[in-house]
């Protein structure tokens, strides 16, 4: 008996050629790139020297001022040794979350990005400072950053705790929300979250602001709580903030069996050694924190700031450092205002 063989007709299969993680790494890299160059650029210039405040702090500023800065370090130190070091410690590896965390870190080069065309954000100049790093990010428009107070043991820490630890306690809720409510909408869910989400900013910056830490001087007062204050807090930094939050909590939250989000997808299939591959999952993680951080918070806000009202009367001299009025020769942003230029 003769078996006949059947042909059969094999057609190519269209597959990606470039796995997602690739095109994430690239994007990553390219951050780390630009960040290396505008911190290094401001290291090495005349620029890298304190910003102190016009007029002596009260002892009640002095201390809130310190004590902050500490908590901030404090916490941010425990994320670092519960995401990052113990895991590597027990399983040889990075955590997922120790990645992010670290990923997250590197979106701190942006933080001036407030102040890009016009004065929207005054930091106080009690913290500790060596001035910011803002002119020499391409194209910053806004005169005098030099001598803005950016404060590394303060706002620098929330670029790993708050940026990345609320996320993943609202990712935990989104995981309680689905056990508990499996019938509910994905629309609902999602519109659950975002209003925890403003609640929680809301909650927490209104302290902060009350404190005299910073100021949204360059915010609508009519849309603000405490409008036409120092410590007035704009609204929609809350939903803008939402949903930066939002975009963090996606990436914990969607997962697949082997712990990766989705800019880490096609890893397994490069065959690379373990170290590579952790790189390479690191970059892609700096690229999407760097996309999420920039696309969902500094570009909205740029507009908001560049429309604002005039800064409050209130606001203390350490708040504005000379950014703007007499000193500076230039009136302070506002209505009806020209919007100074670095050139």
């Amino acid at each position: 008996m003769t078996t006949k063989t059947v042909g059969t007709s094999y057609r190519p299969v269209s597959r990606p050629t470039t796995a997602p993680i690739v095109l994430w790494a690239v994007i990553g890299a390219l951050f780390l790139i630009l960040a290396a160059y505008v911190w290094g650029a401001w290291i090495s210039s005349p620029n890298f020297k304190p910003t102190l405040p016009p007029a002596p702090l009260s002892i009640g500023e002095q201390a809130s001022v310190f004590w902050n800065q500490l908590a901030f370090s404090l916490v941010t130190v425990v994320f670092i040794i519960a995401w990052v070091i113990l895991p590597k410690m027990r399983t040889g590896r990075f955590s997922f979350m120790g990645l992010l965390l670290l990923a997250s870190g590197t979106t701190y080069w942006m933080d001036p990005l407030s102040n890009y065309y016009s004065f929207g954000i005054a930091y106080n100049s009690g913290f500790w400072n060596r001035g910011s790093w803002g002119n020499y990010i391409p194209g910053f428009s806004y005169p005098g950053q030099a001598r803005f107070p950016e404060a590394p043991f303060w706002v620098g820490t929330t670029y790993f705790w708050f940026n990345v630890g609320y996320p993943a306690m609202f990712a935990a809720l989104w995981r309680w929300i689905d056990r508990r409510f499996p019938d509910a909408s994905f629309a609902s869910v999602i519109v659950a979250l975002l209003l925890v989400m403003f609640v929680v900013d809301v909650a927490q910056e209104v302290l902060y602001l009350r404190m005299g830490l910073y100021s949204y001087v360059g915010a609508f007062q009519n849309w603000s709580v405490f409008g036409g204050h120092y410590y007035q807090f704009p609204l929609y930094i809350g939903a803008v903030t939402a949903v930066f939050f939002l975009g963090v909590t996606w990436v914990i939250h969607f997962r697949d069996d082997k712990g990766h989000c989705f800019a880490e997808r096609g890893v397994e299939k490069l065959g690379l050694s373990p170290s590579v591959s952790t790189l390479l999952r690191f970059l892609a993680l700096v690229g999407y924190m760097n996309v999420v951080t920039l696309g969902t918070y500094f570009i909205p806000v740029q507009w908001m700031y560049t429309h604002g009202d005039s800064i409050p009367v209130d606001t203390p001299a350490y708040l504005t450092n000379n950014l703007c009025g007499p000193q500076a020769g230039f009136a302070c942003p506002g209505r009806g205002v020209a919007i100074p230029r670095r050139d």
